[in-house]
């Protein structure tokens, strides 16, 4: 019997995961960050005639 190759099963998981990123946990399931469906996370970008982020005017 072969092993299953990582790669693929990564790729599935994260395939399932995506098709069903609404779904509720499931039975059993432990929630890591209560109240919190997603994580948000900002990018922020300064045009060059902005200044630098180093304080001096």
């Amino acid at each position: 019997m072969k092993d299953p190759d990582i790669g693929e099963l990564l790729r599935s998981e994260a395939e399932h995961a995506e098709r069903h990123m609404d779904a509720a946990p499931g039975p059993g399931t432990t929630v890591s960050r209560p109240a919190r469906a997603r994580s948000t996370v900002f990018s922020v970008r300064q045009n060059s005639d902005e200044g630098s982020c180093s304080g001096s005017p």
